[in-house]
């Protein structure tokens, strides 16, 4: 089993609004290669992502970071604090 742990310091309402919006993506998300899990602590985002190989890790890694980037841009500066 391949294991990653990535910590991003966000403001705290965007990490709230990424956790919210990309975490469902992880909920509804079933596969059989990977799994991911992320949440947050004030302004420290964590995405978790477990995979049996290292193709499916990349790929798990690359899709979610790609939609927190997406979910940061559209909301930095854009939701009141």
């Amino acid at each position: 089993m391949n294991e990653l742990k990535i910590r991003l310091n966000v403001p705290t309402y965007i990490a709230d609004v990424c956790c919210r919006c990309v975490g469902f993506e992880a909920e509804s998300d079933v596969s059989e290669r990977s799994g991911v899990r992320l949440s947050h602590k004030e302004d420290l985002l964590e995405l978790e992502i477990r995979s049996g190989d290292l193709p499916s890790l990349r790929a798990a890694m690359n899709t979610y970071l790609r939609w927190t980037l997406m979910c940061f841009n559209l909301t930095n500066g854009k939701i009141s604090k």
